[in-house]
């Protein structure tokens, strides 16, 4: 079974974890940015027929961001996107899409679960707007 979620916006990395006097902890943006993208890959993932997975899980993620003004010209000569080779690293999108979806709990139990990770990072096209496109596959327990 297959599942595709669409977040729209601008992609949005993990933060660096704060370390405190009582231990470690995100700041409340970042914990209310993650529980909004819970709340929209829930509202996704309850129009299609995806139950609760035990099965490991292959996932790609495709994060596109808008185009600086410097590029622009490249884009719309080439006519498609162009890599993304800048920060924030590529690795701090996919930690964030992984624990916004385990935090969802619609998806899978754990993101132990994933056993195969597949990431792409673009900068738009010509006028396209940023977004994160995630597919989600259940895999059979033997490789």
């Amino acid at each position: 079974m297959i599942l595709t979620i669409k977040l729209l916006g601008k992609p949005y990395p993990q933060p660096r974890v704060k370390v405190g006097r009582f231990g470690s902890y995100y700041n409340k943006k970042h914990q209310l940015k993650m529980k909004e993208t819970a709340i929209q890959i829930i509202t996704q993932v309850n129009m299609s027929d995806w139950e609760v997975s035990e099965k490991p899980i292959r996932i790609d993620i495709t994060t596109v961001s808008q185009c600086p003004q410097r590029l622009k010209k490249q884009v719309v000569s080439k006519g498609k996107r162009l890599y993304k080779p800048t920060t924030p690293d590529i690795d701090n999108y996919a930690k964030y899409i992984l624990d916004s979806i385990t935090k969802s709990k619609r998806i899978w139990k754990d993101d132990k679960q994933v056993v195969e990770l597949h990431q792409k990072d673009f900068y738009g096209a010509f006028e396209e707007k940023p977004y994160t496109k995630i597919t989600i596959q259940q895999l059979d327990i033997e490789g």
